[in-house]
């Protein structure tokens, strides 16, 4: 719409009635109704490309400041309402975000592919994994297609 008077007055009006019928609403010009769902549709995919591959090399119980993990970690663990997951030696993870101590992602499961099946994502030390090698080919393509740019 681009302004929010506009926008204020077609929810409040004097006859106590909303403009419109809820379903469809006043756009911009060149744009539609789902011009926002599908960039978002195309920023999932952008990070899903973007996710890194990890293995686990060191079990973690999920605790929020373990202290067995490194000082730096315990000290330095995310202040988030997010979970941390719980991880065990040989698993795989597609982190998506990060920071210096901690990761944030996905456990790859098995059953993934079956529809329904509940995501188990969250927190994990970083020093608990290491990159899969298979990940680098992937990375140093993407490094040549940044300095394209």
């Amino acid at each position: 719409m681009g302004s929010r008077w506009k926008n204020f007055k077609q929810v409040f009006t004097w006859s106590g009635v909303p403009e419109g019928d809820g379903l469809e609403w006043p756009v911009r010009e060149g744009c539609h109704q789902y011009s926002l769902t599908i960039e978002q549709l195309k920023q999932k995919v952008d990070k899903r490309v973007r996710s890194v591959q990890y293995k686990v090399i060191e079990d973690y119980s999920g605790a929020c400041c373990p202290l067995n993990k490194g000082i730096k970690t315990f000290f330095n663990s995310p202040c988030t309402e997010e979970p941390w997951i719980p991880l065990q030696k040989g698993e795989f993870i597609l982190a998506t975000r990060g920071l210096r101590y901690w990761l944030y992602g996905d456990k790859i499961l098995d059953d993934s592919f079956i529809e329904g099946v509940s995501r188990n994502r969250g927190w994990f030390p970083r020093n608990c994994v290491e990159k899969c090698p298979c990940d680098a080919e992937t990375e140093q393509a993407l490094e040549g297609e940044k300095k394209n740019r």
